[in-house]
């Protein structure tokens, strides 16, 4: 979440009450820390340690050390021994969250968060990290109920930023613009705001306003893989295939271990009707995200386009084992119904209707499947329901 400053104003804090030779490595250290040399700033400070393993400073220093090597676990057990030996040292507290966090480790991360809030309520760079922690693990109201704290503390851009990013994920997407806009009024110079910005406004059906601001963060920042997949999606989205691709390809140049990316640019190519380099695409995503239902479902897609109807049940059917969901009880079914599985494509129909009882499509199409079994009155009763909830 950030980088350590090992740098302080004064070495005195660090270096009186310790012996020459200590002072000696811990003084290396820093400045070994300082010109980003941490391998070695890590050296000079286990040295310093081996003299006085009581210090928690030392401890501190080689802990910011390790972070900055994204050694988090080697840091993690430094931050520990600083409050062992300093139980009210809140930069640990905070500085081990940070380490949980980058760990992705987010329930530790709260709980030290959290931890050093009752030591220190409104320190601000608590309230920060803590409505970033709640932001990833989904508990949006308690994300946002931070943010508002840290507005009326220190309403700084990046405070509204954070925001609306929580109010984005509970959809209320009036709100998350908005937030955004604050953000962006605040500091100008920022990119990410306006592509916030510009996903709210694609999410309000305001594609062409959206691309305006995802063109605005790609003019502050070129060279982020995300606002150009952001942007193909605005374009996916008008149906502007061609145009979405060239943003999903330079997505993918810059940062190709997004599986969304692929995922994406194969939506588009099968769009226009280009199933091979639809089918290298999403076949990729599949080896980088084999857990991700939808892949297989929209591979699915693919295989009922080139008449390969068996494979598109085998992945449909893979879908469901990752997912339970009424589109992919529905595509099998189609699948079947194709093929003139009738039977086979009741029973999924009817299982598309259980998960989603207000299924129109499903009570036609199952409605249709009776009628070719010769079942008139089951047929009639399916069409009667589906009339019904339209």
């Amino acid at each position: 979440m950030f980088y350590k400053e090992i740098i302080f104003c004064c070495f005195i804090f660090f270096l009186k009450n310790v012996s020459s030779q200590e002072q000696d490595f811990i003084k290396i250290g820093i400045e070994k820390a300082d010109s980003e040399h941490f391998e070695k700033a890590v050296f000079y400070f286990s040295e310093a340690i081996k003299i006085n393993p009581n210090k928690a400073s030392t401890f501190y220093l080689r802990a910011n050390a390790f972070y900055n090597l994204n050694e988090f676990d080697s840091a993690i057990e430094d931050y520990t021994k600083v409050m062992q030996l300093k139980p009210d040292s809140a930069s640990a507290y905070n500085d081990r969250g940070d380490a949980y966090f980058e760990k992705k480790d987010f329930s530790k991360a709260l709980i030290d968060y959290t931890y050093l809030l009752g030591m220190f309520p409104k320190d601000t760079q608590a309230i920060y990290n803590r409505a970033c922690t709640y932001l990833e693990l989904k508990k949006f109201n308690s994300s946002i109920t931070d943010f508002n704290l840290l507005i009326e503390l220190k309403p700084d851009w990046d405070a509204y930023y954070g925001r609306g990013c929580a109010y984005a994920e509970t959809e209320d997407y009036l709100k998350a613009e908005v937030d955004f806009s604050k953000a962006i009024k605040l500091d100008p110079k920022q990119s990410l705001p306006y592509n916030g910005r510009g996903n709210a406004l694609n999410d309000l059906g305001k594609h062409k306003k959206a691309i305006e601001d995802f063109n605005m963060a790609l003019k502050l920042d070129s060279l982020v893989g995300y606002v150009y997949y952001d942007r193909g999606m605005a374009y996916y989205d008008m149906k502007k295939y061609l145009t979405a691709i060239i943003d999903f390809n330079t997505a993918i140049k810059l940062d190709s271990n997004d599986a969304d990316y692929f995922t994406m640019r194969s939506n588009s190519f099968y769009e226009l009707k280009q199933y091979s380099p639809a089918l290298i695409d999403i076949n990729k995503a599949i080896e980088m995200a084999p857990k991700e239902p939808y892949n297989y479902y929209n591979r699915g897609f693919i295989w009922v386009a080139l008449k390969e109807y068996k494979k598109a049940v085998d992945d449909y059917t893979s879908a469901l084992k990752l997912k339970e969901d009424s589109d992919y009880y529905f595509e099998r079914a189609e699948v079947y119904y194709v093929v003139t599985d009738y039977l086979a494509a009741i029973r999924d129909y009817s299982e598309s209707i259980r998960v989603e009882p207000e299924n129109p499509r499903a009570y036609n199409k199952r409605g249709l499947c009776k009628k070719e079994l010769g079942d008139t009155y089951g047929a009639e009763k399916d069409f009667a329901q589906s009339k019904s909830t339209k």
